[in-house]
Parts: C-alpha cells; sequence; structure tokens
C-alpha cells in the first residue's frame, strides 16, 4: 500500500495496492496476483506444492501466485501497513519494470522517507 520512491524522497499511498490488501484472493476468482511479493507467508506444503522460479528473478513471486491459483491455493494478502514497496533512483536495480512515473501516476504523496516508520509497521 506504500511507495518510497528514492529519487524524489517521497512516501506515497496506493490505492490500487491498497484495495487488495485484507483479502483472500480465491484461486478459482483470482485473474492477477496482487499481492505483493515481499508480503508472501505461509505454510511449508504450499512451498512443496509450488515452487518459486530458480531461471527468473522479475516476476517470481507474482509467477509464484499465478501458480498458486493454478493449483486451486487460495491465497490472503494481509495487513498492508507491513510492507513498503521501496523504488530505488536507480532504475536498473528494479525487478518489477515498471517506470516510477506510472506508479506515482496513481499514487498520493504523503510524506517522505523519514516518514516510513511513522507510517508502517516495518
Amino acid at each position: 500500500m506504500f511507495l518510497h520512491g528514492e529519487a524524489h524522497d517521497e512516501l506515497c499511498w496506493d490505492p490500487v495496492w491498497a484495495e487488495h490488501a485484507n483479502l483472500l484472493h480465491h484461486a478459482d476468482e483470482a485473474g492477477e496476483a496482487l499481492v505483493a511479493g515481499g508480503t508472501l507467508l505461509g505454510r511449508r506444503e504450499v512451498l512443496e506444492a509450488v515452487r518459486f522460479s530458480s531461471k527468473r528473478r522479475a516476476g517470481s513471486d507474482s509467477e509464484f501466485v499465478r501458480q498458486c491459483y493454478a493449483n486451486g491455493i487460495n491465497v490472503l494478502a494481509t495487513d498492508g501497513f507491513n510492507f513498503v514497496r521501496f523504488r530505488s533512483a536507480d532504475p536498473r536495480l528494479h525487478t518489477w519494470r515498471v517506470p516510477m512515473s506510472e506508479l506515482r501516476a496513481r499514487t498520493m504523496k504523503i510524506g517522505s522517507g523519514s516518514d516510513v516508520s511513522r507510517v508502517a509497521f516495518v
């Protein structure tokens, strides 16, 4: 639900991602993997049934969630106040290739990087 952009030192609220927090995404209804990879947790049996790709780095979390859906495994998106997406000023370091300008266009600025610990529980 939160995005910290290093280049402009902005902390932003993302209402699109916020809509998907605290929801159970049913495998038979879900279309997209709208769960932030850094927030994934689960039971060992799931990881044994569905593996993360060892061949790809970019998008491996989204692929994992899609494979869970394909295998009939529901995914729970939990409290978004425990996760802040960090976008480096250097776009070559991003595994998620969405331009920062696109992410910023749908967010509301709520502070700077120094506000992260006040707003989110990280």
